[in-house]
């Protein structure tokens, strides 16, 4: 009975992994610093990014207008406290924001 020769197996498997991790490392590395790399995004996906924010933009104007005409008609519940206390919050954070300034 050979005992060793699974380990064996399974240390050249072992070892392949380490390889191929370094070589990725090594070419990641080696990517970093070549300075020369530029990326071209396509015409084709330009205009799909331009059109998912224009649909975006779109919805966040519709729910702007949903919440308007709410307060129009007087049926948005506004709550001071609320209000009150993300008032307070903000001040609280702009005089934090100020001491670690100085």
């Amino acid at each position: 009975m050979k005992i060793n020769k699974p380990y064996k197996i399974q240390g050249k498997y072992l070892d392949k992994i380490n390889k191929s991790s370094d070589e990725r490392e090594k070419n990641l590395s080696n990517a970093q610093n070549d300075k020369n790399i530029s990326i071209e995004i396509s015409k084709s996906t330009k205009k799909l990014v331009n059109k998912i924010n224009r649909v975006k933009d779109q919805q966040f104007d519709e729910r702007v207008e949903r919440i308007r005409q709410l307060v129009v008609e007087g049926k948005y519940p506004i709550s001071s406290e609320k209000i009150a206390e993300r008032i307070l919050q903000t001040i609280e954070e702009q005089k934090g924001s100020e001491r670690s300034e100085n």
